[in-house]
C-alpha cells in the first residue's frame, strides 16, 4: 500500500468518527436553543401583557414634576405605566376609552401615562379618588310614600364625560325605566313597568336616538311621581363613554319601596266627613253608651285590613253583623253593646267610632236645598229612607208613623221606605240608630226609588 492511499483510509476514518460525534450531541444543541427561544417569547409577552404601574405622582399636562397649579384643568394625575407596545396600545382608541385611559409619554420610551381625575387643591395637584362605579344611579330614599316624588340622581365618576339616552326625535318619553318586583305564578321576577325611549324606535317616526353629554364629575337629577305603589321598585337608565361607541351600557338604581300613606289607608270616606280616626273606641261612643244602653246598635267599625272568614266567623260569633262597606278599611255595622270590650280586643279590629246623624243625610238635605217637586202643600217632605239591612221594614214603617209619617212605597230590594213627613221631623229621624240614609224623591219623570248613593 503507497503512502497516499494510506492517507487515504485515515482521513475518510477521521471524518467518519468526527461525524459520529456530532450527530450524537445535535439533538441536545437544538433543544437547548429551542428553551433559549421559547423563553425568551415568553418573557416577552408576560411583560407585554401585564403593565406594572411604576409610580402615582400627580403631573403636570407637560408630564412637569412641577405641582404647583390654579385650576383644576391644570392638573393630570396619572399612573405610570410600562409596556413595549404603549403605541399600539394608544392608538387602540375603542380600547383606551372603554378602560378609561389616557395616553402621556412618560419617562420612558417604553411607557406611558394612565390618567386619573385630578383637582388643584391649595395650588398643588391632588388625585381625587376614583368611584368604584365609574356612573352611579341613585334615589334620593329607600322608602316612599305613596304621592312622594321620587328623586334620582345620575352621576358620573369618571374624568372624562359620558353620553346618557335621553331620548328620541319626536320621542318625549323620560330618560329611564322603572322596573318593579312581582311574584308571578311562584317566581320572583322583576318586570318593567315604564319604559324608557330606547322602546320609541318602535314607533313609526319616532326618530334618532338623542344623547346628552354629562361632564366629568357632574350630576343630573330626575324626578318620578309614581302612579303605582306597593312591593319594591328600581330606577334604569342607559349610557355610553363615547359618541363613538354604539354599544350602550345599562345601570340600575338602589331598590326603595313605595308604600301607601298611613293617613290614607285609615281614612274614612264618607258624604258629609272625611277623617283618620286614632285606634282606639270613640269617647263619644263611649259617652252615648252611658246615658243609653241599648241591647245593639249600629257603629262604624273600621279594621286594619279587609276581614278575611275566619275573621268574619269569629265577628259572627260575637254576633255583629257588617252592614255595608265604607273607604277605606271600614263598615257600618251592628253590634251587641255588651260586648264592645271584646269586638275592640279583636287583634284585626282598629277603631270603633259612633254614627252622625249628617252622617245620614243627602247633601242637598243637610244644605237645606230640598227640590219644590218633594214637598208637599201640607209641607210635608217626600223622602226615601234606607234602614240597615237587619231592621224590618215593619218596624220602620212603626218608626215612620211614631212621627207623623206617612208610607207612600217600598222598596225591599235595598231595604228601603218612600215616605211623606214633617219637615221639623228630618235631622230627628237621622238620629235614629235604625236609619241608614235619607234623602230626598227623585224629580217627577224618574224612578221614586232610587239607589242608594255612595256615602
Amino acid at each position: 500500500m503507497d503512502t497516499k492511499t494510506k492517507t487515504r483510509k485515515n482521513w475518510k476514518f477521521f471524518v467518519h468518527q468526527k461525524s459520529e460525534r456530532f450527530l450524537s450531541v445535535l439533538p441536545g444543541i437544538l433543544l437547548i436553543i429551542i428553551l433559549l427561544i421559547s423563553g425568551c417569547w415568553i418573557l416577552e409577552n408576560h411583560i407585554r401583557q401585564e403593565p406594572i404601574p411604576i409610580s402615582g405622582t400627580p403631573q403636570l399636562k407637560e408630564q412637569s414634576r412641577i405641582t404647583n397649579c390654579n385650576l383644576n384643568s391644570d392638573c393630570i394625575c396619572c399612573d405610570v405605566i410600562k409596556d413595549r407596545n404603549y403605541e399600539k396600545i394608544c392608538a387602540n382608541k375603542n380600547y383606551m376609552e372603554e378602560n378609561n385611559f389616557g395616553c402621556l409619554l412618560a419617562e420612558s420610551p417604553y411607557a406611558f401615562c394612565m390618567t386619573h381625575q385630578c383637582k388643584c387643591e391649595n395650588n398643588k395637584c391632588t388625585a381625587v379618588e376614583k368611584s368604584t362605579q365609574d356612573v352611579t344611579l341613585t334615589t334620593d330614599k329607600t322608602e316612599y310614600e305613596r304621592g312622594d316624588t321620587v328623586k334620582i340622581t345620575l352621576k358620573n365618576n369618571l374624568d372624562k364625560p359620558v353620553f346618557y339616552l335621553a331620548g328620541l326625535t319626536y320621542c318625549s318619553t323620560k330618560p329611564y325605566e322603572v322596573y318593579q318586583f312581582f311574584h308571578v305564578q311562584g317566581e320572583e321576577k322583576w318586570l318593567k313597568v315604564m319604559l324608557s325611549p330606547s322602546k320609541c324606535a318602535q314607533v313609526e317616526g319616532a326618530g334618532l336616538p338623542i344623547y346628552t353629554e354629562l361632564n366629568a364629575g357632574e350630576s343630573i337629577e330626575f324626578t318620578w311621581n309614581p302612579g303605582i305603589w306597593g312591593t319594591t321598585h328600581k330606577i334604569s337608565m342607559k349610557y355610553k363613554k363615547s359618541k363613538n361607541i354604539e354599544d350602550l351600557k345599562e345601570i340600575y338604581s338602589n331598590e326603595f319601596t313605595i308604600k301607601e300613606k298611613a293617613s290614607d289607608k285609615y281614612k274614612i270616606h264618607l258624604k258629609s266627613r272625611q277623617f283618620v280616626p286614632e285606634p282606639g273606641i270613640s269617647d263619644t261612643l263611649k259617652s252615648n253608651l252611658t246615658t243609653t244602653s241599648p241591647k245593639q246598635m249600629h257603629v262604624l267599625l273600621q279594621f286594619y285590613h279587609t276581614p278575611n272568614n275566619n275573621e268574619r266567623s269569629e265577628l259572627s260569633n260575637l254576633n255583629v253583623t257588617l252592614c255595608g262597606y265604607i273607604p277605606n278599611n271600614a263598615y257600618f255595622a251592628s253590634i251587641p253593646t255588651v260586648y264592645l270590650t271584646e269586638i275592640f280586643n279583636l287583634s284585626f279590629i282598629r277603631w270603633i267610632g259612633d254614627i252622625l246623624p249628617e252622617d245620614k243625610l243627602s247633601p242637598y238635605i243637610r244644605e237645606g236645598k230640598i227640590g219644590d217637586w218633594a214637598i208637599n202643600e201640607d209641607g210635608n217632605v217626600c223622602l226615601t229612607i234606607l234602614f240597615f239591612k237587619d231592621v224590618s221594614l215593619d218596624k220602620a214603617e212603626q218608626l215612620i208613623e211614631s212621627y207623623d209619617g206617612t208610607v207612600n212605597g217600598k222598596a225591599e230590594s235595598i231595604n228601603a221606605l218612600v215616605v211623606a213627613v214633617p219637615q221639623d221631623a228630618l235631622m230627628e229621624l237621622a238620629k235614629e240608630d235604625s236609619v241608614h240614609w235619607i234623602e230626598q224623591v227623585s224629580p217627577p219623570g224618574t224612578d221614586d226609588i232610587t239607589d242608594e248613593e255612595s256615602k
